[in-house]
């Protein structure tokens, strides 16, 4: 194995793994916001979750998908989304 290849198969690994993934939906139905923490049974107010915003058009076709911003589940609408 090259030189730093562990490296990033190891970051690869954990990137992938997560024991906790949250969504909303909008009323439409569509997913408004998805949020995934590694750590299992994480609280929703521990401001390790990435957050991702998803958008959509009046159709419901998805437009734009900001994130992920690092913060807590219970305020990911007041995360600083462009």
């Amino acid at each position: 194995m090259a030189a730093g290849s562990r490296d990033r198969l190891y970051n690869a690994v954990l990137n992938t793994i997560f024991h906790d993934v949250r969504m909303t939906y909008d009323v439409d139905g569509n997913v408004e916001y998805i949020g995934r923490t590694i750590n299992h049974k994480e609280p929703t107010t521990a401001e390790t979750w990435e957050i991702w915003k998803l958008t959509y058009d009046v159709n419901g076709n998805l437009t734009r998908m900001e994130g992920p911003l690092l913060g807590a589940w219970d305020n990911r609408a007041s995360l600083d989304w462009a």
